[in-house]
C-alpha cells in the first residue's frame, strides 16, 4: 500500500510540474521556467517517504544503516539523488544556460537511457497478475520517457514553431507519465 501512495504522490508532483512547464511555453509566464525545481521537491518527498515505516527519518533504522542493510532503501535514495540532480541540471539548462552550452542535451540523453532501461527490463514469462501489471506500467512509462527524450531533443534542434511543438510533445509525455503514476494501483496479493 505504501508503494501505491508513493507512486500516486509522485504522479501528482509530475502532473503539477508538467502543467507548469506547459504554461512556461507562453512568453508571459516567465516564472514558470523554474518548473524543473519540482524534481528537487520530488526527490525530498522520495527521500523522506519511501520506506518511512522502517527507516530514517521515521523508522528505527538510521540513514547510513538503511543504505547498507537494504537494496530497496539504497535504490530509493539513489532515485531521490538522481531526481534532485536532474532537476538542478534542467533548471540550469532552462533558466541560466548560455546558447552554446551542451547542458540542455543532458536531459534528453538521460530520459532516453532511462526509458530504454524500463522497456528492456523484463520480468519472468509466466508471472502473476500483479507482476504483469507492474511490467506493463514500466513499459508505458519507458515508452513515454523515450517520447519525452525525442521531443526535448527536437525542441533543442528545431527552430520555432516546430521546436516549440516538439517541446509541447515532450512535456505532454511527462504529463502522461504523471497521470499513469497518479492513478496507479497495486493489485491485492
Amino acid at each position: 500500500m505504501t508503494y501505491t501512495v508513493t507512486a500516486n504522490v509522485s504522479g501528482l508532483f509530475l502532473v503539477v510540474m508538467a502543467l507548469t512547464a506547459l504554461v512556461s511555453q507562453a512568453a508571459w509566464a516567465s516564472w514558470a521556467r523554474c518548473w524543473p525545481m519540482g524534481f528537487v521537491a520530488l526527490s525530498i518527498f522520495i527521500l523522506v517517504h519511501s520506506d518511512a515505516k522502517s527507516s530514517w527519518p521515521f523508522g528505527q533504522i538510521g540513514f547510513w544503516e538503511g543504505l547498507l542493510s537494504s537494496d530497496e532503501i539504497l535504490l530509493h535514495r539513489l532515485g531521490a539523488l538522481i531526481a534532485c540532480v536532474l532537476g538542478l541540471i534542467e533548471w540550469q539548462a532552462r533558466v541560466r544556460c548560455k546558447p552554446d552550452s551542451r547542458l540542455p542535451y543532458v536531459i534528453p540523453v538521460l530520459c532516453a537511457v532511462g526509458g530504454l532501461l524500463l522497456l528492456g527490463h523484463a520480468h519472468e514469462g509466466l508471472q502473476p497478475k500483479e507482476k504483469f501489471l507492474v511490467q506493463i506500467t514500466h513499459n508505458v512509462i519507458g515508452l513515454l520517457a523515450v517520447i519525452m527524450a525525442c521531443g526535448r531533443e527536437l525542441e533543442l534542434r528545431l527552430t520555432p514553431p516546430a521546436g516549440r511543438l516538439a517541446g509541447v510533445v515532450s512535456l505532454s509525455a511527462l504529463l502522461v507519465i504523471g497521470l499513469v503514476l497518479l492513478f496507479y494501483r497495486e493489485t491485492p496479493v
